[in-house]
């Protein structure tokens, strides 16, 4: 379970790594000069993180206090148990990584490779080589695609596919001095994130960006694309995060050309009714998320407090997502149950289940189908009387009230299909239900 979560961890651990106590002056052009023997002309993005400035610790504690208001208590229980479990691990991977004369991880992307990539670890020369081999090779090994083979070459341990490794072997590098410039830019942080198109791919990029221009206005946005160099974005960590990009364009017109297009989409994405009910906190967002121009550069900087109220504006967001989600996968499996009871009366001479949990032996129906995935709670039957003529007006089950934080029910019908209600239209249908009732001498059923 743990070696299966690691990639989103890794991710998770660019927003929240500690700051770095080097072990050595930070030096742009030895880290650029690390990575210069990988480097192809196809190579578009590499990621260096320096695990010696890691605090797991810290990690695994903003990582509760993010998803603590996500989840419910159970999940809640299970989320830090699992990440209890993952802090020991990895302060134990991590400690032997550092011991074995390992610093820093660099991932590198090439389109040769896409969507794959590898892993890149420099090391002393008096370190244990093997030591790191199998640490990267018990991490890597669960969630790779492919078989990922772990290898030496000169003072450096490598991960990748077989195809990668073979390629690798002959490869012929490519001078990219940008890199220097772009570590230079990143300064010593925690995690450094580039970004670095060749011409081709900045041209392949522009070619497929015609589309959208009639939409952003009358910015050029081939010429914009062309006139990208790379970017990077440098991360730190609790307990004081910070996060700065940096757009390099290749000169000062491109710079605010690419500053026109943020704002001009920006605009667009306000002006949409859909975007601003899914996110209130949206031009909010925006204006702390806007970069800004100095010179032939694109820079945005975050403190702690401004990365803690980024955090701020997408809990509720992602609640509602979530929230939204959950009701999607209630009206499902209610719909399951719906043909759950239709299976049932088949074999039932068209009479309905006296209660739900009758499906379960019946009806191949698991028990957790049977409760609403956002209350854990069970669907309220009152279908257990109703013959095969019901109308498509009566009501088989239905969520309650509090089962969706008072906001509205699921309620399945005998027609089989589901609707999400307003609690107004949903107890005028309860009324028509019993209405039917009535006239057909069955009892009335308040609703719950």
């Amino acid at each position: 379970m743990l070696k299966k979560l690691f990639i989103l961890n890794i991710i998770l651990l660019i927003t929240i790594t500690t700051p770095a106590i080097a072990e050595a002056q930070y030096d742009p052009a030895e880290v650029a000069q690390r990575v210069a023997p990988y480097i192809d002309a196809q190579t578009f993005a590499l990621v260096r993180i320096n695990l010696s400035s890691v605090d797991i610790n810290a990690y695994v504690a903003k990582m509760i206090e993010i998803a603590t208001p996500l989840m419910d208590p159970e999940e809640i229980a299970y989320t830090k148990s699992e990440l209890e479990e993952f802090r020991i691990k990895a302060n134990g991977w991590i400690a032997e990584f550092t011991q074995a004369g390992g610093r820093d991880i660099y991932a590198v992307f090439s389109l040769i490779d896409f969507p794959s990539f590898f892993i890149l670890t420099p090391f002393k020369q008096d370190a244990d080589p093997q030591i790191i081999s199998n640490l990267i090779d018990i991490i890597l090994e669960d969630f790779s695609i492919g078989k990922v083979e772990v290898f030496k070459k000169g003072p450096d341990i490598l991960a990748g596919s077989a195809v990668t490794r073979s390629r690798l072997k002959e490869l012929q590098p490519v001078p990219r001095p940008e890199l220097k410039a772009a570590f230079t830019t990143a300064g010593d942080t925690s995690v450094q994130v580039l970004l670095s198109p060749t011409p081709d791919q900045r041209r392949i990029l522009a070619e497929m960006l015609p589309a959208i221009e009639p939409q952003a206005g009358s910015l050029n946005t081939p010429a914009l694309m062309q006139g990208i160099q790379w970017a990077v974005l440098s991360i730190n960590g609790p307990p004081k995060m910070s996060l700065d990009m940096t757009v390099q364009s290749q000169d000062s017109e491109s710079a605010q050309a690419l500053y026109n297009l943020i704002i001009t989409s920006r605009q667009m994405i306000l002006q949409d009714p859909q975007n601003l009910e899914c996110m209130p906190e949206a031009e909010q967002l925006f204006s702390l998320l806007t970069p800004e121009v100095k010179q032939d550069r694109l820079v945005l900087s975050l403190n702690n407090e401004q990365v803690n109220i980024i955090n701020d504006f997408f809990t509720p967001s992602i609640q509602r997502a979530r929230q939204q989600a959950q009701k999607v996968i209630c009206a499902n499996q209610l719909k399951s149950l719906g043909m759950a009871v239709m299976i049932y009366k088949n074999d039932h001479k068209d009479m309905n289940p006296p209660n739900l949990e009758g499906l379960v032996e019946k009806a191949d129906v698991t028990p957790e189908m049977l409760q609403c995935p956002q209350s854990r709670d069970l669907y309220v039957y009152r279908g257990a009387d109703l013959e095969d003529n019901a109308c498509a007006e009566m009501i088989l089950a239905y969520d309650k009230l509090s089962y969706h934080n008072n906001q509205g029910r699921n309620v399945l019908w005998a027609d089989g299909h589901v609707e999400w209600m307003r609690e107004e239209d949903f107890q005028k249908a309860i009324e028509k239900d019993n209405q039917f009732r009535r006239k057909n001498n069955l009892p009335e059923i308040p609703a719950e």
